[in-house]
């Protein structure tokens, strides 16, 4: 009868390719970054956001906070458009 063995994990080979490791996975996806916009009149506003937030929540807020429908803006990063 052949006995099943688990492999201990301190003696397995790293995969330096393999990536981050889970935890820190999801740490990052839990990390905030701070995205200011800046209008015409040159008023800046700041939204702390996680990295997976999409950009249409803080556009629609954005709006939201200035009292106008979101498509009545257009959000510029370094002259180009941004999209939804």
């Amino acid at each position: 009868m052949s006995e099943n063995v688990k492999p201990d994990l301190d003696e397995a080979p790293i995969n330096e390719d393999s990536g981050p490791p889970a935890s820190a996975t999801l740490n990052n996806a839990s990390e905030t970054i701070t995205i200011r916009v800046r209008d015409q009149t040159g008023e800046e506003t700041s939204f702390k956001v996680k990295k997976t937030t999409k950009m249409e929540k803080v556009f629609s807020t954005y709006a939201h906070r200035k009292g106008v429908q979101s498509n009545q803006l257009r959000f510029l990063l370094d002259g180009e458009r941004v999209e939804r």
